[in-house]
């Protein structure tokens, strides 16, 4: 295989011996296109649907060559969800999720052992499973995470659990559809010009000022400049108006969104904001803002 993390699954194919069957060698192709995602995969693998919600996560879809039933036995007063599907010689299931985890940031590292990948033009890694995350019956268990469109903290994921002997057969297909994903509506990358640049900037914060004026302090281009305030921005109201030294960083990060760095400074303490915030703001190519962190400043 091209890529190291995945070694294993060859290791898996010479050690079962003999004539490997082929699993569906050149299937004709099927198009998922749905909650944002576009991929084609082989035909006769079928689509299974449930309503699979945790606080972070929901299940897409399944698609499988086997069958998958609802993964979770429902009463009246609970739900509890695992694996119900059994695998069967040469066959996969492949499950897509959708996640939102607070704090995530593909761009901030991923998991030891894992490869990173670009998907669809976005940030994203694939990793083996170990045994206690993969299903059981499975010879290999990989799964993918992929950033999602004008998001930080939200992405996809897609896994493969896969029973032999064709292994390295049905790894290919599930390589082939995670290749050729796309998303709906198309991803827009960054002008990272610095006419593009000042465009977002400027847009992004005028849209946060037209509901908190403390946020005009903010230069829409790289660089700082002072002035008085009555309020920090998405803060309290000062006892006094100061002078403040307001900054703006801007980074273009592979997430296709501007990561703002907003400082504000003030030269002397307020008894209700301290002395200086730091906003990180993040901001579509048209200049939408989206996601907001905020804190003390960097070092």
């Amino acid at each position: 295989m091209r890529r190291g993390v995945i070694a294993g699954a060859l290791l898996l194919v010479a050690a079962c011996g003999g004539p490997t069957p082929r699993s569906d060698a050149s299937p004709s192709l099927a198009t998922f296109h749905e909650r944002g995602l576009v991929f084609a995969y082989p035909a006769p693998w079928r689509s299974f649907r449930y309503q699979v919600v945790s606080s972070f996560s929901n299940a897409i879809v399944y698609l499988a060559t086997v069958d998958v039933p609802d993964p979770c036995t429902r009463t009246a007063n609970s739900v509890a969800c695992g694996q119900h599907f059994r695998l069967e010689p040469n066959s996969i299931v492949v499950s897509i999720n959708g996640v939102g985890f607070p704090g995530f940031n593909i761009l901030e590292g991923q998991p030891p052992g894992s490869t990173g990948l670009v998907v669809g033009g976005l940030p994203a890694y694939v990793e083996r499973l170990p045994s206690e995350e993969a299903a059981a019956g499975a010879d290999l268990s990989m799964r993918w995470t992929i950033a999602r469109p004008g998001s930080v903290d939200n992405f996809f994921t897609i896994q493969a659990d896969i029973r032999g002997p064709d292994v390295a057969g049905r790894l290919n297909q599930v390589e082939t559809l995670v290749a050729g994903l796309q998303f709906d509506p198309p991803l827009v990358p960054l002008d990272t010009s610095d006419a593009g640049a000042e465009r977002a900037a400027t847009k992004a914060l005028a849209v946060m000022s037209a509901t908190d004026p403390s946020w005009a302090c903010f230069p829409g281009k790289p660089g700082m400049r002072t002035v008085l305030v009555t309020a920090m921005a998405s803060g309290p109201v000062l006892a006094t108006p100061q002078i403040a030294t307001c900054s703006t960083r801007m980074e273009a990060t592979r997430l296709q969104l501007w990561r703002l760095t907003l400082t504000e400074r003030l030269p002397e303490a307020d008894p209700q904001a301290g002395t200086a915030i730091q906003i990180v703001l993040w901001v579509s190519p048209d200049g939408t803002p989206g996601q907001m962190t905020s804190g003390s400043p960097e070092p």
